[in-house]
């Protein structure tokens, strides 16, 4: 099951050529893992439970200002204290980004990872893509 949010691209976000600067690509796939933390937990907390470690983006393709964009995000694989999930961008039916990202399970008061267990029902409740 992935998750999917709809981007509308400001002006701000594009280069002299009208394309959307790489920059702002990675503000789209943070907004996506964002909406499916928030969707996927009943009663999102204060601080998200995760924090971002890695990340990887394959451009594939130009977007630009003026057409909708759309991000889907979903959960490739769950580790011990840790989440791996894969990303994209489609823009007018072309695929134009893919990200991996690793976000760790983290304690906010104790600023550090923690361990993920059954227990933790904001990781059960995100789907997978299996």
């Amino acid at each position: 099951m992935h998750f999917e949010l709809s981007i509308r691209p400001r002006m701000s976000e594009t280069d002299m050529l009208g394309h959307i600067n790489n920059v702002s690509v990675t503000g789209w796939f943070e907004e996506g893992r964002s909406y499916m933390v928030r969707e996927a937990l009943a009663r999102p907390p204060r601080l998200p439970p995760f924090v971002l470690a890695r990340m990887e983006i394959d451009y594939r393709d130009q977007m630009f200002f003026g057409e909708e964009a759309r991000v889907r995000s979903h959960v490739e694989h769950l580790g011990n204290s840790s989440v791996v999930i894969r990303q994209r961008i489609d823009q007018q039916g072309r695929r134009c980004a893919e990200a991996k990202c690793v976000l760790v399970h983290f304690d906010h008061a104790d600023r550090k990872s923690t361990r993920l267990n059954s227990s933790h029902s904001s990781v059960s409740r995100m789907p997978s893509s299996a």
